[in-house]
């Protein structure tokens, strides 16, 4: 263990980022240990990549239900979404906050790998914490264990991981990881992903995005490849199919959280999106 000279400088320093804040923003790198039979649930504000040191647990979000991430892997949670993860025993993961637009080198950014890689691909993509990368968090956690949390050693932190990546994994390889975030136009769907869950309607999300409501509409399916009301739709049925399979809401709960206007009608979405009704799916874990 190494000691940081002038520590209380560095600890009183308004960079310097603490786990423990009461502050709604944590720090954009930090250590968790996820002890064995704990559940965490959480609707994420902003996309994270979870890399596992030790351990592992299951996570479902999403369409996702029940998967297994290991010590090894790394995982990456979209924003908005919510996950209910369950620790089979004691783990522990590096969480990395993305705020910032992820270039993986100065000439390779998000918008590169959505030109290599533009087909759908839904399905559970984890990527193996190559050799490299170990080395890399085996530094960082030492750092972190001395209390070296400043918010510019972070984000040098953050590059150099992004350019491990960049070298180490192939385009394929890292499309599908992040293939979620993938887009021609980052910084739209970023603000689409942000804010999508706090407004009832595209009218209400072009507002947010100071766009007409034309040029809104124009630039979303430019972006997303499906018009506006389409997506949305794909996301709320997403969310209440986690909801049903994953939680412990009741399903008039679900329904009533969701604005449905009855549960008869609720049970026509799920028949429409699903192929069953809400108990069929609850009961037999469809997805």
């Amino acid at each position: 263990m190494g000691i940081i000279t002038d520590f209380h400088e560095h600890k009183t320093c308004v960079n310097y980022e603490d786990v423990n804040t009461n502050s709604n923003k944590k720090p954009i790198i930090e250590i968790t240990e996820f002890l064995k039979g704990k559940i965490k649930e959480k609707t994420l504000s902003e996309s994270k990549i979870m890399l596992v040191m030790k351990g592992e647990f299951r996570i479902s979000y999403e369409r996702h239900i029940d998967k297994k991430v290991k010590e090894g892997k790394m995982l990456l949670l979209p924003s908005s979404s919510k996950y209910i993860a369950r620790a089979e025993e004691d783990a522990s993961v590096f969480i990395f906050r993305l705020r910032d637009k992820i270039e993986l080198c100065d000439r390779v950014g998000l918008e590169q790998l959505f030109h290599k890689f533009k087909e759908p691909d839904n399905s559970f993509n984890l990527l193996d914490i190559k050799e490299e990368v170990s080395y890399y968090l085996k530094g960082l956690k030492a750092c972190l264990t001395d209390g070296l949390r400043c918010r510019y050693y972070f984000e040098l932190k953050m590059k150099e991981f992004f350019y491990l990546i960049r070298a180490y994994y192939t385009r394929e390889e890292l499309a599908r990881f992040f293939y979620p975030l993938l887009s021609n136009d980052t910084s739209f769907s970023e603000f689409v992903y942000n804010n999508y869950n706090k407004v009832k309607t595209v009218q209400e999300l072009a507002s947010l995005s100071n766009y007409s409501h034309s040029g809104f509409i124009k630039r979303f399916k430019k972006t997303f490849g499906v018009p506006a009301y389409q997506w949305i739709k794909q996301q709320k049925a997403s969310r209440i199919l986690h909801e049903i399979n994953c939680t412990d809401k009741t399903l008039k709960e679900i329904c009533d959280e969701h604005d449905f206007s009855s549960l008869s009608q609720f049970n026509d979405f799920c028949k429409s999106n699903f192929g069953y009704p809400p108990s069929y799916i609850r009961k037999n874990k469809v997805f």
